[in-house]
């Protein structure tokens, strides 16, 4: 059987990665890897809102006006906004929706 020019290279390779493995393991071991801790972030306030939605034709050049494409705001803050949220106002989420029955939007 002929060897391979290419078995050492190989063999390099898998010896490289067996080394690296057990070098990892073994500082997990030593410095107690399964007693890590977060720590806690502090934010501050998220807010946001969502506005000025219009729609867009098959080409996706604007369509309408954001008055006019039949959209909705929860909470309500004029016929092209919703109201401001926050991570700890009620509700706290700002949502559009498209649309209404038996309508033409476009």
């Amino acid at each position: 059987m002929k060897k391979s020019k290419e078995r050492f290279p190989n063999r390099f390779r898998i010896t490289a990665a067996s080394l690296v493995l057990a070098t990892s393991v073994s500082i997990m071991i030593a410095f107690g890897a399964n007693q890590t801790s977060a720590i806690s972030l502090t934010t501050g306030t998220i807010s946001a809102k969502v506005s000025n939605h219009i729609g867009i034709d098959e080409d996706g050049n604007p369509d309408g006006t954001a008055t006019s494409n039949c959209v909705h705001y929860d909470p309500l803050n004029g016929a092209t906004s919703s109201g401001w949220v926050t991570n700890s106002s009620s509700p706290n989420e700002a949502q559009t929706a498209h649309g209404k029955e038996d309508s033409t939007c476009p």
